[in-house]
């Protein structure tokens, strides 16, 4: 088999950045003990007013109802599109590692380009103090030369014309 021709992003760009949004849904049994997003908490007590876990409930609700709107004003302020996709797991629980994952990865795209896909949670990434964090890591990558913010359809379409 023949070796392919090198990748190249648009611009020359070092490293391609491909900002995911999972828009999600949940399930009727949300914050019940019987529920897949509670399995990381104790039992409720015996004498709870609710029968559902309410900061579950809020945390997921909060996602779909303000944090979603937050981050489509920050890309917006930012300049950069998302690309949006059901379910996933976050990296802004530890923001340095995503900074430390973008500068390895744009230090070994000077010699081979190379993509990082960040992925956010509305219900997560779009509350204030992790939304600056998210902010945070977006202005650095962006103070680097040769850094493409790209949606998924963009790479799509950018490899296939370029190497279909």
């Amino acid at each position: 088999m023949p070796r392919s021709s090198p990748i190249e992003w648009p611009g020359r760009a070092r490293i391609a950045i491909s900002m995911l949004v999972s828009w999600e849904t949940w399930p009727e049994d949300l914050g019940t003990p019987s529920s897949h997003q509670r399995s990381n908490r104790g039992r409720l007590p015996e004498k709870a007013v609710f029968k559902k876990d309410m900061g579950v409930v809020m945390d997921r609700e909060y996602g779909e109802r303000v944090g979603i709107w937050r981050l489509l004003d920050l890309f917006d302020m930012e300049g950069i599109k998302g690309t949006f996709f059901l379910n996933g797991k976050t990296v802004e629980e530890n923001p340095d590692a995503a900074v430390d994952a973008f500068d390895y990865l744009y230090e070994e795209g000077a010699t081979s380009p190379k993509m990082f896909t960040v992925s956010v949670h509305p219900y997560l990434s779009g509350r204030p103090y992790r939304a600056k964090v998210l902010r945070d890591f977006i202005r650095h990558a962006k103070s680097h030369p040769q850094v493409w913010f790209a949606r998924g359809i963009d790479i799509a379409k950018w490899w296939r014309e370029k190497y279909c």
